[in-house]
Parts: C-alpha cells; structure tokens; sequence
C-alpha cells in the first residue's frame, strides 16, 4: 500500500490519501485524491506529488534498515466519467516516474477480476492512515487495518436512503458496501483511495494471497452505527485499468 503525498512546504508532504501498488509504475486510488481543495492551507499544490511505499509508519525515514523514497507522480489519469461532487466513477490511476524494485516490503496487489464476491466471505479488511476517532481530525502516522462486514446493496440503499441527494442516490453495480452496523469500525478521512481487501488461501501451497476488491470511496460520517462505508468496485473497472497499466498485454 502507498500513501498520497501533498507538497506542504520544501521538500515535507503531508499525506492525504492512501493507494494499491497495482504493477511497478501505477498505483490504484481514488478519483476524488487526483486533487485536494484549493482552500487548503495546509498544502502548497492541491495536486499531489508522491507516493511513499514500503513503510507502514509514514513519519519514519527508515523501515527495516532501508532509507524510505517517495516516488515521484507524473501522470494522473482520472476515469473519464468521474464528474465531482458527483460520488460514482470514484477511480484513479497514478503513474510513477521510476519503476518500482520489488522487496518483502514493498509488492504489487492482486486485483480480485469476478463481479460476484459470495465466495470471498462475509468480511473485507481496509487499510490506511486516515483519522483514527470520529470526531477527531488528525490522521494516524501508523498504517491501521480494520475488518468489516460485507453488506448487500438492497441493505445498504435501505439504511442510506435519507443520505440520498443529487451527487449520491443509492449503491450501483460498480461499488461495494461494508462497515459494522453497531458501529466504531469504518473507514475515515484521510483512508480514502486505500485498499478494501480480502485473504484467500493459495491452492496447493501453503499461505495466504490478498485481493483487492474495493477502492475507498466515501461514507456518511465515520464509525456510526447503520451507516456503512462505500467502495468502488474494482472489477467494475478492469477493462478499463488494464490498458492502461498493461498497453502489451
């Protein structure tokens, strides 16, 4: 996983959005991470700059022994029909300027390709760096995981309905819903464009792959109770990335 870096002053970032490493030049995020506000003072650019992989503490300038690097973006490629505020479409590609060398800190995720995810469990866990308390707004130096319940769309839709309005209107085909309905588990700000992901046994070998299903797209509030989490589909969206990320293939 790779957190999104905003330029705030010299060479500081501050990190805004998480990412998947998908192949050793792209990274998959959301659309809605392409940019960050115009009014905010915290950030020079509202484009962001980097991409930090490898560490999952993002305030330390060493993980393991190695010297942390921030990859340089240079191209940001936004799905054609994502159209802000409106909340559908949340998917983006980020292009890195130097290939990504491949160690046990740093590896590419699995995309899962099935639209069905029946087989996968009842469970998804997200990652990232977001804000860690409801109403708080500083955002964590340390990657955190959380597990979440899958929820089925007519589920969702009943418990969103009242969030209904003009740039958001009920769960579609290409996105995913989760969260705990009891509430105290979501993601946050600060987690979006981070993985939703599932642990699948390998066959015939022994361990474990992860898949990356979900893109963290938005939610109403964070942690409360009866208001799940909404995730762009990844497989929703594969004839769309490969071309992209694999011209050759």
């Amino acid at each position: 996983m790779g957190a999104i870096g905003w330029l705030a002053f010299a060479t500081t970032y501050v990190f805004k959005c998480g990412s998947s490493l998908i192949s050793s030049r792209f990274v998959l995020t959301a659309a809605h991470c392409s940019r960050a506000s115009d009014r905010d003072s915290t950030i020079t650019d509202p484009v962001p700059k980097v991409v930090r992989l490898g560490d999952k503490n993002i305030i330390n300038s060493f993980s393991g022994g190695l010297l942390i690097t921030d990859d340089k973006i240079v191209s940001i490629i936004v799905h054609p029909q994502y159209a802000p505020p409106k909340k559908y479409y949340d998917i983006a590609l980020m292009k890195l300027e130097n290939e990504v060398h491949f160690t046990k800190y740093t590896q590419p995720a699995c995309m899962w390709t099935k639209f069905d995810t029946s087989s996968l469990g009842p469970t998804a866990t997200l990652t990232g760096w977001g804000v860690v308390e409801t109403h708080g707004k500083t955002t964590s130096p340390e990657l955190q995981a959380a597990v979440v319940d899958l929820i089925d769309s007519d589920t969702c839709n009943q418990l969103l309905k009242s969030s209904c309005n003009r740039n958001w209107c009920g769960v579609r085909d290409d996105q995913l819903c989760a969260g705990k309905l009891a509430g105290g588990v979501d993601a946050c700000q600060g987690d979006s464009g981070g993985p939703l992901q599932v642990q699948l046994p390998i066959h015939l070998e022994a361990g474990t792959m992860h898949y990356v299903i979900g893109v963290t797209s938005f939610g109403i509030g964070c942690a409360l109770p009866n208001l799940p989490g909404i995730y762009t589909r990844v497989s929703s969206y594969l004839d769309w990335i490969e071309p992209i990320v694999w011209p050759d293939s």
